[in-house]
């Protein structure tokens, strides 16, 4: 999503985001300081690969988890036929640290749809985004539609040879929960997840905060806490990155 626009932290959850908590049992208080220094902690976590599932150009891979995970070996996944060639430069220049995949991950094995932005490449997605998208961000309004290539985690797990200590961040615009459907086998092997979770529907089909939380208890996670969080133009916070590490 436009992480540059509204992209707010030291504030308070929005009421929305409180009863959605509180329906599952968590109090919430208020975050003094966005914990990105040390990704809420997950940087004293010995993480020897890194899954990160939308990668776009690699630009998280490059400037933030390789330098906070210093012994990891990175898998990079990003569909978009646009935006791929510029995550193979990130992956080129890593010394063997980054390693692109051209495809997104899901929970069948397919080629569809995909809606690439226009102007902001960070937003496309696999679901095509609501009118509730553009009135806050209008810059998403150009959508081109083209193909792309989905496939199973647990399809392709297996053939990377995976390091144990694994950590999963998955930002895919509201189809995370096919990612995690995907995968289940996969994450059952993680200690810990970064999930962007929406509270607004940005996208046609997104799955609510609660559905995840629910999958992840299920396979052994404990929600710990926020990341980060995007407010719209009320003050309503849109989508947050959600930490879940292994009970």
């Amino acid at each position: 999503m436009p992480a540059m626009i509204h992209r707010l932290r030291g504030t308070f959850l929005s009421s929305a985001l409180k009863k959605a908590l509180h329906r599952i049992g968590y109090a919430v208080q208020p975050i003094d300081q966005a914990p990105w220094e040390n990704w809420h902690g997950l940087t004293s976590l010995p993480i020897r690969t890194v899954l990160d599932i939308g990668a776009l150009h690699g630009e998280l891979a490059e400037t933030i988890l390789a330098p906070r995970f210093p012994n990891a070996i990175i898998h990079c996944f990003e569909p978009s036929p646009v935006s791929f060639p510029a995550l193979e430069q990130t992956a080129a220049r890593s010394a063997g640290r980054i390693v692109a995949h051209p495809f997104g991950l899901g929970e069948t094995e397919a080629q569809v749809e995909f809606y690439s932005n226009r102007d902001f490449l960070a937003s496309s997605s696999f679901l095509h985004q609501t009118d509730v998208a553009v009135g806050e961000f209008p810059l998403l309004e150009k959508v081109d539609v083209t193909r792309a290539q989905i496939r199973r985690l647990d399809d392709v797990a297996p053939g990377l040879h995976l390091a144990a200590e694994l950590l999963v961040k998955i930002d895919t615009q509201g189809f995370e929960d096919r990612v995690i459907k995907g995968g289940r086998e996969t994450l059952r092997g993680a200690r810990a997840c970064v999930i962007e979770i929406s509270l607004v529907a940005l996208y046609h089909g997104i799955p609510s905060f609660e559905f995840i939380h629910t999958q992840m208890i299920e396979l052994g996670f404990r929600f710990s806490g926020i990341l980060d969080q995007v407010h719209g133009s009320t003050g309503e916070v849109l989508y947050f990155d959600a930490v879940f590490v292994r009970r």
